[in-house]
């Protein structure tokens, strides 16, 4: 999905990627895909955003979806599964529900609005902020990059370890009962609206 120029559309036409690619757009950015996306086994979509935004309200299903571009993409659907999501570049709003085995997080920003059930976190030189709900079942890995735990409503695995260059931000209560290996790196409390510090 390769989106360039400028102008608005809506599609509801289904898309299906039998095989890893970048495939060109048949319109042009601002667009609304309202259609299933449904990436094959063992392949990788490539969403190459520039110049525009693209909101997908359908479905996205399958092996691996890729975010490059430096324009946003937000995820509207409650029905997301993957296999694997990369944030490479530009920013990415997930603002429903998604299920994700492999979230790799390695550039731009990734801001999670809705819930989250991952099993793998990666965060490395970006940010990831969690303004809704993030289910995590293994401790990330934070290199170079932030987790930024902006709510009370996540479920953590009980260790979580800062790599070098990893931040770990969070606000009170945002962790529960795990526990924070910093090994040096930086932690940081914030304060959470409505709560005190």
């Amino acid at each position: 999905l390769r989106v360039r120029s400028g102008g608005r559309a809506t599609s509801g036409t289904n898309i299906n990627a039998p095989t890893t690619g970048t495939p060109a757009p048949s319109s042009p950015p601002n667009d609304t895909i309202t259609g299933a996306i449904v990436i094959a086994a063992g392949q990788t979509l490539t969403a190459d955003i520039s110049g525009g935004s693209v909101n997908i309200s359908g479905p996205v299903t399958g092996n691996a979806l890729v975010k490059a571009g430096n324009s946003p993409l937000t995820l509207n659907n409650g029905a997301n599964s993957l296999g694997t999501f990369g944030n490479v570049a530009g920013t990415t709003t997930i603002s429903n529900n998604v299920t994700i085995g492999q979230l790799d997080a390695a550039g731009g920003t990734l801001n999670i609005n809705g819930t989250a059930n991952v099993t793998d976190l990666s965060v490395i030189g970006t940010n990831v902020v969690v303004n809704g709900s993030l289910n995590l079942t293994n401790s990330p890995i934070l290199t170079g990059g932030a987790l930024r735990l902006r709510n009370t409503t996540s479920t953590l695995p009980a260790a979580l370890t800062v790599q070098p260059n990893g931040t770990l931000d969070i606000v009170p209560r945002a962790i529960g009962a795990s526990t924070i290996s910093v090994n040096g790196r930086t932690l940081t409390l914030s304060r959470a609206s409505g709560h005190n510090v």
